[in-house]
């Protein structure tokens, strides 16, 4: 059954405001049947790209009323799906660029180190699969490897002698007036270094610092264990 343009225009006019598809049907009993597909390719494109721009938009619109029209113009020698998705083929090929570029924009991510452009994107992946962990011992997991995370970055910095504020959690290895040795770690104290907690070795601390042309510094220590 053939859809006018000004009832396809206003069913997908509803579709975007949020109403549903079998609302919209009843209020088009005589062009349901024609209208139904439209609604339901409509629903799964946006589904794909849930906030398109205007222009975006737009677009989409124009292809289905182009699509809606092509049967009657080229005939019947090809089903109005084939119009359809020919129409729509730009739309669904910027679609899946959007999905596999967000998909290695955060793989790109994972091997980023802090001052990194996507640093930040990477801890926040991280916190994600934190907070979509199963159980306890599925989160301690996750835990303790973003912890070795964090101290790998570190030793990537060092090596490459970059500058860049860094904080990572390691036992304590060796005690000394200038000097600490933190899951393995070299970390220089100076007379500024505020220490909290009671050091001793075996203990686990939280060491926040700059690298620095190959040496780290630490601002402030933090002792998570032992007596405070």
């Amino acid at each position: 059954m053939n859809v006018s343009d000004q009832t396809l225009i206003a069913a997908l006019d509803m579709l975007e405001q949020g109403v549903p598809a079998d609302d919209i049907l009843a209020r088009f009993p005589e062009e349901a049947e024609g209208l139904r597909p439209f609604l339901n390719t409509a629903a799964q494109l946006s589904a794909l790209a849930p906030n398109p721009p205007a222009e975006a938009r737009v677009a989409s619109r124009k292809a289905f009323l182009a699509a809606a029209a092509a049967p009657a113009v080229m005939g019947s020698s090809r089903p109005w799906w084939f119009w359809l998705r020919k129409a729509l083929a730009p739309t669904l090929a910027l679609a899946a660029f959007l999905i596999f570029f967000s998909v290695a924009f955060v793989s790109a991510s994972a091997t980023s180190l802090p001052g990194d452009v996507l640093y930040n994107t990477k801890l926040f992946v991280e916190q994600a699969r934190l907070a979509r962990a199963g159980s306890p011992e599925e989160r301690m997991a996750l835990i303790e490897q973003f912890r070795q995370e964090r101290i790998r970055e570190v030793e990537m910095l060092l090596l490459s002698g970059r500058d860049a504020e860094v904080t990572f959690d390691g036992l304590i290895e060796t005690l000394a007036d200038d000097h600490w040795v933190v899951a393995s770690i070299l970390v220089g104290i100076t007379g500024e270094t505020a220490v909290e907690g009671n050091p001793q070795i075996d203990e686990l601390a939280r060491v926040y610092g700059r690298t620095q042309d190959g040496n780290l510094t630490a601002s402030r220590i933090v002792v998570l264990t032992g007596d405070t």
